[in-house]
């Protein structure tokens, strides 16, 4: 298998709700922002979100178990926190002192888990779910939490039980100065995998493919990567004229 190529279209990264049909899509194109899309799978319906411009650590991000909340982390100077998806208004944040991947993971719909390294917490509404100060790698924590096993030669798979291709998430890889997990589909042709950027499983056990700035859904049971039940290009979305910078550096 060859490393993808992602050229000039939209990175995609899709983190599915665990007990909901909605997912947080985190965009970026271009190069220097990021754009936050909420993507409700049952009615197909996106919700354009914030945008920010500087750094970003997608695989280090989080959605609530009913997919209302996004823990990301923008890095220093910016902090690192959970906000409501998509214009991500602050519920919870903490400055890093450091460029921190890590957003921190929910255990449950309930708890919450973060590595404040002695930071102390910024904002946290009275609703938000009890926090514990805990070392976690994020990605790892939410992949197994979801479902996701670990793969021999590195990486982690995803058998759906509804039907449906299994999903093989390679160990990191490198090509055009970018760092990527590739993504193989079971029984599926090579060139189709080449063009995949994210690969996951709704709630409702619908497949959900990012594909060349596209976001893709296939209905369980089966898969046509010629047929998707639905498709939407994010390639040419654009900061509104009036758009505000909704993010600010912490002080």
């Amino acid at each position: 298998m060859k490393p993808p190529r992602y050229s000039s279209n939209a990175r995609l990264w899709l983190l599915p709700a665990l007990d909901a049909p909605r997912v947080a899509i985190i965009r970026r194109k271009p190069a220097a922002w990021w754009h936050f899309v909420l993507w409700n799978t049952e009615s197909s319906e996106l919700t354009s979100g914030a945008w920010h411009k500087g750094s970003c650590y997608p695989e280090g991000a989080d959605i609530s178990p009913d997919g209302t909340l996004l823990a990301v982390s923008f890095g220093y100077g910016w902090g690192r926190g959970v906000a409501a998806v998509p214009d991500l208004n602050w519920v919870l944040r903490w400055d890093s002192e450091i460029n921190r991947i890590e957003a921190g993971a929910f255990s449950s719909a309930s708890e919450f888990l973060i590595d404040l390294r002695g930071r102390d917490l910024l904002v946290q509404d009275r609703g938000f779910p009890a926090v514990r100060d805990t070392p976690i790698d994020v990605l790892d924590y939410r992949l197994r939490r979801d479902g996701w096993t670990e793969r021999m030669g590195g990486g982690y798979r995803f058998s759906p039980s509804g039907g449906g291709p299994a999903i093989d998430m390679l160990p990191l890889m490198k090509r055009d100065k970018v760092y990527r997990f590739p993504f193989q589909l079971e029984d599926v042709p090579e060139d189709i995998n080449d063009s995949i950027f994210w690969a996951c499983y709704d709630s409702l056990g619908q497949l959900l493919l990012a594909r060349e700035g596209r976001v893709e859904l296939h209905k369980s049971g089966g898969f046509d990567p010629m047929r998707p039940s639905f498709v939407r290009d994010l390639n040419d979305l654009t900061r509104p004229k009036d758009y505000q910078f909704s993010l600010f550096p912490l002080t």
